[in-house]
């Protein structure tokens, strides 16, 4: 194992633990169902892919904030009501049958979930292809396994 693999303090028997930007567990767990949905092929939902996604922002009135969680700067906020637009019940609800949390926890945990999830998917900031995207959404979503 390098040295460069390890944290400081850590011995070389033990595995390095993935980093996510996600602080919580529960944060964490939502965060791997969000991925889950977004990397369904076929899915009922059309957020399968970047441009389906940015569509739901778009029609929501957000395009500025979807777009800016995929640039390299600050993330434009977003309020639980604005992705309850955005995304839709549907989206909550199959969220809901994934995770314990009630459709208002589930939507104030997204306010910053979502931003992140983005940021993640696109690490060079701007759209990138949708192979490229799903690579980087299924990367993360192994390191929240």
């Amino acid at each position: 194992m390098s040295r460069d693999s390890l944290f400081v303090g850590q011995s070389s028997a033990e595995p390095a633990a993935e980093v996510t930007p996600f602080a919580t567990t529960a944060d964490r767990h939502l965060a791997r169902a969000l991925t889950d949905l977004l990397l369904i092929d076929g899915e009922p939902f059309k957020i399968n892919t970047l441009d389906g996604l940015a569509q739901r922002f778009r029609i929501a009135g957000l395009e500025a904030q979807f777009d800016s969680w995929m640039a390299r700067r600050e993330n434009l906020s977003v309020s639980s009501g604005q992705l309850r637009k955005a995304l839709g019940d549907d989206v909550i609800h199959a969220l809901q049958d994934r995770i314990p949390l009630n459709p208002g926890e589930i939507l104030d945990r997204l306010t910053s979930i979502l931003p992140k999830v983005i940021e993640e998917a696109t690490p060079f900031g701007g759209k990138p292809s949708e192979r490229t995207y799903h690579f980087h959404l299924e990367s993360l979503r192994k390191r929240l396994a």
